[in-house]
């Protein structure tokens, strides 16, 4: 017997092996995949996952133990089963991805940049979830979800939150506060000729940091536009990605200012459609929905128009 065991042993643990990944009967439990939307804070939002099985998946491997004679189960090894969450944008890019060992089990993740539901702009995240079991593809299932529109972060613009409508005294306290950044207080102090060396660079990178301090906020817009109305040769060409980085990240500020003053919305129009032109990877229409997402829904009809003409801009470039 003692020379037949080890052809023994081989035989069992292929059957079992095969037992083991053979789980067509347990899938993913349909009514069980969820998708909470926790705290939003303008940049990133929270999302919980939730996915369970139809059944659990319990350890298969086993070992010989030479001391009885007997194959064993291990309670103690990894069962194997792993759940992979992934989210799409509608435009079938992969947005987020996660692993998680502990099915049944909540996991929170952060999404960055989201982009909510709204009449106007329905756009809505593809959740697929996959079952691995041993490293192998058992069953994946998707669902669509929506993420609904949060209060705006900031209240609507007031006429005097833009640098030109601020009295004297204003704008005083704003030059010598300490939340504006010391080189941009140097340069209103001081002017000097932007260009593109690296003391430029550094300016205008500060001024399109942008501040929460909503006063100092205006100060910067304020210089930045004043550059980029007089930008020309080298500069004119640090202009798109500029003017780009603004309207990404305080959209409702340049906005409401452009709105009002067709000027701006024009010289705006120009810049942001070259972006679009010389930089290959910028998508219009995710920056369009991104900037719906974060304005009130009554400007959602003013940013289609300003992108469409952002649109034709960037089309007559050639």
């Amino acid at each position: 017997m003692a020379k037949m065991r080890p052809s023994i042993i081989v035989l069992t643990v292929l059957l079992i092996l095969t037992g083991c990944n053979a789980k067509s009967g347990i899938k993913i439990d349909r009514n069980s995949v969820k998708v909470i939307q926790g705290k939003y804070n303008g940049e990133t939002v929270d999302l919980t996952f939730y996915a369970d099985l139809t059944a659990t998946v319990k350890p298969e491997w086993t070992y010989w133990d030479t001391s009885d004679g007997r194959f064993h189960r291990d309670e103690h090894s990894n069962d194997g089963t792993t759940l992979c969450f992934e989210v799409f944008n509608p435009f079938g890019e992969l947005d987020l991805k996660m692993m998680s060992d502990k099915v049944g089990s909540s996991k929170t993740v952060t999404l960055s940049l989201p982009v909510f539901w709204t009449e106007d702009n329905p756009y809505e995240y593809t959740l697929r979830v996959t079952f691995y079991y041993n490293a192998k593809k058992q069953d994946s299932y998707s669902v669509r979800f929506r993420l609904n529109e949060p209060p705006p972060l900031h209240s609507r613009t007031s006429a005097s939150q833009y640098w030109e409508d601020m009295t004297e005294e204003q704008k005083m306290a704003v030059l010598h506060s300490p939340d504006a950044a010391q080189i941009i207080r140097d340069y209103v102090n001081s002017p000097w000729e932007i260009s593109d060396d690296d003391k430029s660079f550094s300016f205008m990178d500060a001024l399109s940091s942008g501040s929460p301090n909503r006063q100092v906020q205006a100060l910067y817009f304020y210089q930045f536009n004043q550059i980029l109305a007089k930008a020309d040769g080298a500069v004119a060409e640090l202009m798109p990605d500029y003017v780009n980085t603004w309207i990404e990240k305080d959209p409702l500020f340049v906005f409401e200012y452009l709105q009002s003053r067709e000027e701006w919305r024009k010289r705006y129009v120009f810049y942001l459609a070259a972006n679009f032109y010389y930089n290959v990877d910028a998508d219009i229409v995710a920056s369009e929905q991104k900037a719906k997402a974060h304005c009130p829904t009554d400007m959602a009809a003013w940013i289609s128009s300003f992108y469409a003409e952002v649109n034709a801009q960037r089309e007559s470039f050639g």
